[in-house]
């Protein structure tokens, strides 16, 4: 993603565990979307019995780029071309199922540092311009481009593309998580938990003492151990347990969780802790 801003784009995850980690990593990288195949576990698998058969062939050139260097390449790839289009044949692909595409592989003179060019093809049959789309591929690499710099051929390239056929282009429609799974856990002693939640940065809907009036105290605790106050008369009798509780609770990256303390049932000696996650993985409770 060098030289792209990364929340103009979707992230699109793999693998068994790559759902779960997928929003947390577009998060901090300010995506918005995330694509997720429906076989994501097993998608290279997938994708290399679905893949168009490539057949590439390339042959070392040294020239600086001009008119009367670009002829020669031109002539170059078109034996190339020959070449990786018998391949494919010779593998049942109908010609019709065949596409090519054209490089040069190019650098400023004087350095050491090369860009393989793709040639968009012209109505007359040419490759293109091959240099503008050198140098703004070399200034969204690096951030500069050199002035009044030779431009050196040094490879030729053609790459034959068998498709396949089997894919079907369809429309994706966004999906959405809802409101997500909730969890209680009830603790009758003081511990220490730490909270995964990807949902919600407020009290959830239907939390005890969750309005102003309500009995109990509830509090949002952020990764950097803020607590922000969301409803609830506090308990006074019972403000030393909830003080020494929160202080010790544990989030882990961005994530929230919704801490609510209640009084304790009639005859209990310690208050009564009740965690909602809503989302998320869930709690790792664990006693002091």
């Amino acid at each position: 993603m060098k030289g792209h801003e990364t929340k103009n784009h979707a992230l699109a995850c793999f693998g068994g565990a790559g759902p779960q980690h997928a929003c947390a990593i577009a998060r901090s990288l300010g995506m918005k979307e995330v694509l997720i195949h429906r076989f994501c576990g097993i998608l290279s698998a997938y994708g290399m019995g679905l893949a168009d058969v490539i057949e590439e062939a390339q042959e070392p050139y040294s020239a600086v780029y001009d008119f009367e260097s670009l002829l020669e390449a031109a002539q170059r790839e078109a034996i190339l071309l020959k070449l990786v289009k018998q391949k494919l044949l010779e593998q049942g692909f109908r010609e019709e199922n065949v596409t090519i595409e054209t490089f040069l592989n190019l650098r400023y003179e004087g350095t050491d540092t090369a860009i393989m060019v793709r040639g968009n093809k012209k109505e007359d049959g040419s490759g293109g311009d091959y240099a503008a789309e050198f140098v703004k591929l070399f200034q969204q690499e690096y951030g500069f481009k050199l002035e009044n710099r030779n431009i050196v051929i040094c490879d030729v390239r053609v790459r034959g593309i068998g498709v396949t056929n089997i894919l079907k282009p369809r429309g994706l429609e966004p999906a959405s998580g809802g409101e997500g799974l909730v969890r209680e856990i009830e603790f009758r002693r003081p511990v220490v938990v730490s909270i995964l939640s990807e949902r919600r940065v407020h009290a959830p809907r239907g939390l005890k003492g969750g309005k102003d009036g309500a009995r109990g105290v509830n509090y949002l605790i952020t990764k950097d151990k803020r607590r922000v106050y969301v409803g609830g008369i506090p308990i006074v009798k019972y403000m030393r347990y909830v003080d020494k509780d929160v202080s010790e609770m544990n989030t882990i990256d961005s994530d929230v969780a919704i801490i609510q303390f209640l009084p304790p049932p009639h005859g209990a000696l310690r208050p009564s802790n009740i965690i909602h996650s809503r989302g998320g993985v869930g709690g790792r409770p664990g006693r002091r």
